[in-house]
């Protein structure tokens, strides 16, 4: 079976590997991994955050001065905030959260980190684990 991406996997992908390749280039990749994990944190937490993010008719304007807002309150780093912004601007807003997840796993798997999962017939306790 062939995998085929669709449209918005690719443009997820795409978005979530050039936010790496930025920070990586920049020096800055940690804090902007902090930073993803404070706003996914965020668009978990609060429901009006998480409808505004995923609303694709929201204005440009209204997202771009949103996302300033919340990059002061949470002291975005630059690229961070500007990364934002771009999305908002090219109207990719709505796609943030899978695009931070992606981000995220990127830079996991950069570090060599593996996933598991571990599935049993019977509850474990702790020291079982």
């Amino acid at each position: 079976m062939s995998s085929k991406n669709t449209f918005s996997e690719t443009t997820i992908n795409r978005y979530a590997l050039a936010l790496y390749e930025l920070a990586n280039e920049n020096s800055d990749l940690e804090s902007i991994e902090l930073q993803s994990k404070s706003l996914l944190e965020l668009i978990k937490q609060s429901m009006d955050f998480k409808l505004f993010v995923k609303d694709p008719t929201s204005k440009k304007n209204e997202q771009i001065k949103f996302i300033e807002i919340i990059a002061e309150k949470f002291n975005f780093s630059k690229i961070f905030s500007k990364f934002l912004g771009f999305l908002a601007f090219k109207r990719r807003f709505f796609f943030l959260e899978k695009i931070l997840l992606n981000f995220l796993n990127i830079c996991s798997k950069k570090r060599g980190e593996v996933k598991a999962k571990l599935n049993s017939s019977k509850e474990l306790n702790l020291s079982e684990v």
